[in-house]
């Protein structure tokens, strides 16, 4: 079995038992500009800053909170660069990357936001209200997720690549996704697909319904 067919039946099984919106284009200049990208765009974004602090603040798939607290200042430096990228002039990898990469730290923040829950489900609003400036727009997490990466990209790869905080979702790489490199997806010997940075594995998304297995944050 070849790994694009690996994922594509991993992928028809998440599907299955997946409660998640579906899939919607956006429209307006939003969908103007990942047209773009996807048409012509050339140019990188760099992600070494998010990758720095993953390196230090990930162990085993899980986030170390209180690291990423004191860190706050270079994730808030990182997510604004997230804010005013120019997302029709990159190229699709790196439009793709970039989406993953701000879906997955949005998602660390708004957990930094809220110390004191124990869940990221019992934050109102987290993927349907919140807004997070990235590309120049204010999108949710629903939006970046169903609007933009599953509709435009159609790539399964997703569900292995976003974090939603909690057990049921893909563990949080030590690394930043990178446009230029692919991504292989490989099933660990308890039967939980992850991502690694070399080859396509593909899945599709689902939302948790568990709490957060990170580290808590200090009170």
């Amino acid at each position: 079995m070849t790994l694009t067919s690996c994922g594509v039946v991993l992928a028809a099984g998440i599907a299955a038992g997946c409660g998640a919106p579906s899939a919607k284009r956006a429209t307006g200049g939003l969908a103007k500009a990942v047209e773009a990208s996807l048409a012509r765009g050339t140019e990188r974004f760099d992600h070494a800053a998010w990758g720095a602090l993953l390196e230090r603040g990930t162990k085993g798939g899980l986030v170390d909170y209180r690291f990423m607290q004191e860190q706050r200042a270079g994730l808030d430096s990182y997510l604004k660069s997230i804010g005013e990228a120019r997302l029709d002039r990159l190229s699709a990898g790196h439009l793709e990357a970039l989406l993953i990469n701000a879906y997955n730290a949005c998602t660390v923040q708004s957990i930094l936001d809220h110390p004191d829950v124990t869940s990221i489900r019992k934050i109102p609003g987290v993927w349907t209200e919140t807004k997070h400036r990235v590309g120049g727009f204010d999108l949710t997490l629903d939006d970046i997720e169903h609007r933009l990466l599953r509709p435009f990209f159609r790539d399964p790869r997703l569900h292995f690549a976003l974090n939603c905080a909690s057990r049921s979702c893909a563990p949080l790489p030590p690394w930043a996704y990178d446009g230029g490199r692919g991504f292989w997806c490989r099933s660990t010997s308890t039967g939980t697909a992850v991502i690694s940075r070399r080859r396509g594995g593909r899945g599709r998304r689902r939302r948790s319904r568990r709490s957060s297995p990170t580290t808590p944050l200090p009170t």
